[in-house]
């Protein structure tokens, strides 16, 4: 499985590329009044007008200050039978890593409800990468199917 792997603060985060619509630069965000924290305000992306999130303030983190090497990172998700489309600040991206499912392990669990976000977590070569439930992020409940 390919991920597309997220700075914030100083915690690794990373996302399935198949969710992964594109990154971009820093782009100007417009604000808009009367939102909550989590919402930076919105950006035209090739005549759409996309929401973009605070990812840090979404996981109980202080909120971001854009920097030159910001990025928004705009994900998809289906969604009965339509592609949701979301964007969320980053500190920077960092690189695509591929990770096998024997990688993967459960979250640690936190108080602060920041891990109600996370899928998994992963260990490699520069500390752990935790891995982010999309379909969470984009405020949908979780579909969990059993294989018997």
């Amino acid at each position: 499985m390919l991920f597309l792997s997220l700075k914030l603060a100083r915690e690794v985060f990373a996302v399935e590329t198949l969710r992964v619509k594109e990154v971009l630069q820093l782009v100007k965000i417009t604000r808009v009044p009367r939102t909550g924290p989590e919402v930076c305000g919105v950006i035209n992306l090739r005549g759409s007008i996309i929401t973009v999130f605070d990812l840090r303030t979404i996981l109980g983190m202080e909120k971001s200050a854009p920097t030159p090497q910001s990025n928004i990172v705009v994900l998809e998700y289906p969604h009965e039978g339509a592609l949701l489309v979301r964007a969320f600040l980053v500190d920077s991206v960092r690189e695509v890593l591929e990770l096998d499912q024997g990688q993967l392990g459960v979250p640690p669990a936190s108080r602060r409800g920041g891990s109600k976000h996370l899928q998994s977590m992963a260990r490699s070569d520069h500390g752990f990468i935790l891995i982010l439930d999309v379909a969470n992020l984009f405020g949908l409940e979780r579909i969990v199917q059993e294989v018997e």
